[in-house]
Order: C-alpha cells, then structure tokens, then sequence
C-alpha cells in the first residue's frame, strides 16, 4: 500500500475542524511565543523558529489548511536575520510566506 494511501486514512485527518481548533487552542496556550503556538519566533534576533506542526501537517490537506489559517491569523509582520545556518524561514512555502504583510530580512 502507498504512503498516500495510509497518510489519507488517519483519524487525525478525518477529525472536525472544531476539534482540531481546540488541539490548536491547548498547543497555543501552553505556548510562550506571542501566545500562540503558530507565531514564528524570532530568538535574539538570529534564530527564527517556523512551528514544526505546521511544516508536518502540509502532507494533510484538512489539517493544513486548519494549521495553515492559524499561521496566518498569529503572523503578520516578521523582523529577521537570514541566515541560512539558524534561520528557518527557508522552510516556509509560498502559502506560509503568504501569512506576512511585511517582512524585513536583513543579510
């Protein structure tokens, strides 16, 4: 059986919406980073952090397309370094960089 196939069939995937939102919501609680498990995180300037949930569900329509609308709500503006050695940016797709409605990226 293919990979596709056994990815389609989890009960993560076949879950409400609403009860994603609340797995979401506990994530997002117990989170320190702008109180939102969702919110990139910039650490002492050099070090972004994407959210791995996120980047682990993309193979999940259903459930990324619920991780990706929290992405977009906790993320507006981002302020960063880039480099490629720290910096996690380079993981986002153009759906994720979508999220942000300014970017400053110093070299």
């Amino acid at each position: 059986m293919d990979s596709q196939a056994l990815i389609k069939r989890t009960s993560w995937e076949d879950l409400p919406s609403e009860l994603r939102d609340i797995i979401f919501d506990y994530l997002s609680a117990e989170h320190r980073n702008k109180n939102d498990y969702f919110g990139v995180a910039c650490r002492c300037d050099h070090n972004t952090v994407v959210p791995s949930l996120l980047i682990a569900l993309r193979e999940l329509p259903n459930s990324y397309c619920d991780a990706l609308k929290r992405f977009n709500t906790a993320n507006e503006d981002l302020y960063t370094n880039f480099d490629l050695n720290v910096n996690q940016i380079s993981l986002l797709n153009v759906a994720e960089l979508r999220a942000f409605k300014s970017m400053t990226i110093r070299g």
